[in-house]
């Protein structure tokens, strides 16, 4: 596995979500975009709980692997880059239904400041040993 491809993936990834969040208007944040739907303040929110799992997933308890760190590479792109399939999200990573403050999403969490997450995340891909907290 290149980590440093790895790593610049997830920085390129981090940076569109966040541009893509950035021109959505503040009037729109909280705005339902069709029935069935989560605002985009939510699936932002959706993205900040699901992210902070890998702080926890890579900090967490490891063993040495026996498969090939790519083997599922394929299987979760097209898994998770097939928007035409709707799925259900674990309760524990679902937002709560309220109103968003852009600027909050893009800047805090918990108490930790998360200006920067795809410099966060792309720093724990290159470096696993070290513990890297939000």
């Amino acid at each position: 596995m290149d980590i440093g491809k790895a790593g610049s993936e997830a920085d390129q990834t981090f940076s569109e979500r966040l541009n893509t969040f950035s021109g959505i208007g503040e009037e729109k944040i909280n705005t339902v975009p069709f029935e069935g739907s989560w605002t985009p303040g939510q699936l932002a929110q959706h993205i900040v709980l699901s992210a902070g799992g890998f702080v926890n997933l890579l900090n967490g308890p490891v063993k040495e692997t026996e498969r090939s760190p790519e083997a599922n590479v394929g299987m979760l792109r097209s898994l998770f880059l097939n928007f035409d399939t709707k799925m259900k999200s674990p309760d524990f990573i679902v937002p709560e239904q309220k109103n968003y403050d852009k600027q909050k999403l893009t800047m805090v969490h918990s108490g930790h400041q998360c200006s920067q997450p795809p410099q966060i995340l792309n720093k724990m891909v290159r470096n696993l040993s070290t513990p890297v907290h939000w």
